[in-house]
This record gives structure tokens, sequence and C-alpha cells, in this order.
């Protein structure tokens, strides 16, 4: 049996997420027939590989998907780039991996509820 989760105070150095974000050569790719769902997946994989998570428990990539970079530069933060755009060119995708360690039981359905819970308050549909 795995040991219980011990709850550390949100000031430790553990607790700390690093959101990772790709840039715009991540997300514009010249020809790409893949589905907005196909390439947010295939980016965040990218995000995760470049950095490895280590000791941390939880990852979270935040993944805008745009068609047209207008004249942003490859290495340029995609998400700067994506919220200088119409809000109808761009789909915004959150990409987390919860580590197994993370809890001593399925995270996955309230990790999410809180995600929706949190965007629903940011865009005022309480």
């Amino acid at each position: 049996a795995w040991p219980r989760t011990t709850v550390l105070p949100a000031e430790a150095e553990e607790t700390w997420v690093q959101l990772l974000r790709p840039v715009v050569g991540d997300v514009v790719w010249d020809g790409a027939t893949w589905t907005g769902d196909e390439m947010a997946f295939w980016i965040g994989s990218a995000l995760l590989q470049r950095h490895p998570a280590g000791s941390r428990l939880l990852q979270v990539c935040v993944i805008p998907i745009f068609r047209d970079a207008h004249g942003a530069h490859a290495d340029v933060d995609a998400v700067t780039a994506a919220l200088s755009m119409p809000p109808g060119e761009v789909t915004w995708y959150v990409y987390a991996i919860l580590d197994h360690g993370y809890c001593d039981g399925p995270t996955g359905l309230p990790f999410f509820a809180d995600l929706l819970r949190l965007y629903a308050e940011e865009v005022g549909e309480e």
C-alpha cells in the first residue's frame, strides 16, 4: 500500500506548479491538417518532454491553437501572441498531468471540476 498523502503548506517549494507555455513555432505548422485536439495533445506532450517533471507531482500546460501567427516569430511565447489576436481565431487548451503520487485515490474528476469552476468564475458564468 502507498503511504497517505502529506498535505504541504502552500508556500512549500514542492507545491509550486510551473505553467508551461509553447512558442509560436510549436503551434503554427504550415500545411497541418490535424484537429485542434490533436495539435494540443501533441504540443502538450512536446512541452512535457522539454520540461521534465523531476519531483513535481503536477504539470500544467496552457496551449493556444491558431492558424495564423500574424507575423509573430517562431520563438515568441504563443500565449502572448494569442492574447493579441481576435478571440475567434484562438482555441485554448489546458493540458494537465497528475503524477500517480499526487494522491491516494482518483483525482482526475475533482481536478477537472475545479478547473471548470475557476474558468466559470473568470468569465463570469458562475
